[in-house]
């Protein structure tokens, strides 16, 4: 699970920071502690010097796959693409697609399938289009998609007349449109830029 932190008690850009990859680093640090020069002559002839590679293995392994996410690239959903399995029953491609903010296309690192980046933000968005949640969970949604808020431009935005919240009748809790929240970041966006 990823999660953000800001340098100097929250102000400047937020820094990634990965709790599954920190638990790696350190496992793998346990693991290679007792390798070091002076003793890797040694361990070649231990019997137990295949289960210890085995680890080795394993640990370097696990901390390669679990890498911090780049603030600069953006979750476009899981690839969804229909595959075979070995007998011949379609099974759907559950690899997960990230890209930089500014890519046409995707390739899915498991099946090779490409995806038109802009038809699956498009498409993300708008699966989510008309839910209502607090501001925490459309500012972490709308970031998924490149879209970078805060709460307090939520907030103003809100004082200013551009969002509003709103209630839902099943629930009775307030919160966001998606959809008006991500019309107004648009705006601003293109404010901004003239």
């Amino acid at each position: 699970m990823a999660f953000t932190v800001t340098r100097g008690g929250g102000y400047g850009r937020g820094l990634p920071m990965n709790l599954e990859a920190i638990e790696a680093a350190a496992v793998l640090s346990k693991v290679v502690g007792p390798w070091q020069a002076r003793q890797a002559k040694h361990i070649g002839g231990k019997a137990w010097a295949v289960g210890y590679l085995e680890r080795l293995e394993e640990a370097t392994a696990a901390a390669v796959k679990i890498v911090d996410l780049p603030a600069e690239l953006i979750h476009i959903g899981a690839c969804g693409s229909l595959l075979e399995d070995p007998d011949g029953v379609p099974v759907e491609c559950y690899q997960e697609l990230f890209v930089t903010a500014d890519a046409n296309t995707a390739r899915c690192e498991c099946c090779g399938v490409y995806w038109d980046v802009a038809r699956r933000r498009e498409n993300a968005i708008t699966s989510a289009w008309n839910v209502l949640a607090p501001a925490p969970v459309v500012v972490r949604a709308l970031a998924t998609q490149g879209v970078r808020i805060t709460p307090k431009h939520l907030e103003n935005w809100q004082r200013l007349g551009h969002v509003s919240q709103q209630c839902d009748v099943e629930t009775r809790e307030a919160g966001y449109r998606v959809a008006d929240v991500f019309r107004v970041a648009q705006r601003m966006t293109e404010r901004r830029r003239n």
